[in-house]
C-alpha cells in the first residue's frame, strides 16, 4: 500500500484538514523524509505551481502526485457546480477541468 500526505497552497484553507501548507518544495522534502510515497496537492489554481517545479520536486524526492484537489474552486473562487447562476456553474466546470489538465500529466 502506498501513502500520501496533503499539501495546501490555498491561503483561505490555512489551518484546515491538511498536513503541510504554503511551501510546496519544503512539503515534498519533509513528506519524503518521513516516508510518504506521494503528495495530494490542493492549490488555488493550476498556475500555483509550474509543471517544471512540480516535476522537479516530485522527482528529486521520489514522490508521486496522488491527487490534485478542486476545493479551492469554492473556498477561494466561490465557484459551485450547483449554483443557480449558469456563469458560476460554468466557472466551476472550467476550474475543475483546469485542475484535471494540470494534474493529469503528473499521474494524478
Amino acid at each position: 500500500m502506498k501513502s500520501a500526505v496533503t499539501v495546501s497552497l490555498v491561503t483561505e484553507a490555512k489551518g484546515g484538514p491538511f498536513v503541510f501548507w504554503d511551501d510546496f518544495a519544503e512539503a515534498c522534502r519533509h513528506a519524503s523524509e518521513i516516508g510518504f510515497d506521494a503528495v495530494e496537492l490542493f492549490a488555488p489554481g493550476p498556475e500555483a505551481v509550474s509543471h517544471a517545479e512540480l516535476s522537479a520536486n516530485l522527482k528529486s524526492h521520489s514522490l508521486l502526485l496522488a491527487a490534485v484537489g478542486t476545493g479551492a474552486g469554492w473556498v477561494k473562487h466561490k465557484l459551485s457546480l450547483t449554483s443557480p447562476d449558469e456563469s458560476v456553474r460554468r466557472g466551476a466546470r472550467d476550474f475543475i477541468r483546469s485542475m484535471i489538465d494540470f494534474g493529469g500529466p503528473h499521474g494524478a
